[in-house]
């Protein structure tokens, strides 16, 4: 009996923490990924879809990012943005960068289809490009 009553408030724990964690993933993100992006904000040229990557000089993510970043936008023949966030704060404030890297996947009216936080994994930043383009 004692044994049962343990695992129940385990679960209940475990259950409680699951649901906190979602719930706090569920309103970061939202905060802060914007819906749309203004495609000469970044300089890109209007018609098509593209990448935009908000980096920092200090961020080691940010490095790693690139070459993934610079592989897929040329394999799929998309635009691809680097925003310094220090250069360009207005930048960052306008579309709500609060870390780096923000990658935003954006389509040729400049809607946010997906958005990292983090290097994104090639097969789904593939198949993220995949859909918009």
């Amino acid at each position: 009996m004692e044994l049962v009553v343990r695992l129940l408030i385990v679960a209940a724990i475990v259950s409680l923490a699951w649901a906190t964690g979602r719930s706090i993933t569920r309103w970061f993100t939202a905060e802060r990924s914007p819906n749309t992006f203004e495609a000469k904000d970044a300089g890109l040229v209007k018609g098509g879809p593209a990448l935009i990557h908000f980096t920092t000089p200090y961020c080691h993510e940010c490095q790693l990012a690139q070459p993934v970043l610079a592989a897929a936008s040329k394999d799929h023949g998309m635009q691809l943005a680097h925003i310094d966030a220090r250069d360009r704060p207005d930048l960052a404030n306008k579309y709500k960068v609060r870390s780096t890297p923000t990658i935003l996947l954006i389509d040729e009216r400049g809607t946010v289809h997906r958005s990292w936080f983090k290097t994104p994994e090639v097969a789904d930043l593939t198949a993220a490009m995949f859909a918009v383009a």
